[in-house]
C-alpha cells in the first residue's frame, strides 16, 4: 500500500499494484486496530465501537519507501506517527 500527499491536501492510497484504493481528506483519524496486531485504521471516527469502519491498513502492507512523502517507521507505531505527521494533520 502507497500513500501520497495531493497537493489539494487529500492523501491517495494505492495498492502495491499502483492501482487507487481511495481518496481521503487530511482531517481522517489514524488509530490503532484494537482487535488486530500490527494494523492501523483510517477512520471518520475515533471511537474504538467503530473499528469495522473505515480503511484496516496492516504495517507490513506499506510500501514506505515509495510514499510520498516516504515514511520512515520500524512498527506500528512508527507508522502511525508518520501517517499523522506528514499525511493526516488537520
Amino acid at each position: 500500500m502507497i500513500f501520497k500527499k495531493l497537493v489539494n491536501g487529500n492523501v491517495l492510497v494505492l495498492n502495491g499494484e499502483g492501482n487507487v484504493l481511495g481518496s481521503f481528506t487530511s482531517s481522517k483519524q489514524v488509530l490503532k486496530h484494537p482487535t488486530t496486531a500490527n494494523s492501523l485504521i483510517i477512520t471518520d471516527d475515533s471511537s474504538v465501537q467503530e473499528s469495522n469502519k473505515g480503511l484496516v491498513v496492516s504495517y507490513s502492507t506499506v510500501d514506505k519507501e515509495n510514499c510520498e512523502p516516504p515514511i520512515v517507521a520500524t512498527d506500528i507505531n512508527e507508522l502511525i506517527t508518520a501517517l499523522s505527521s506528514n499525511f493526516f494533520l488537520d
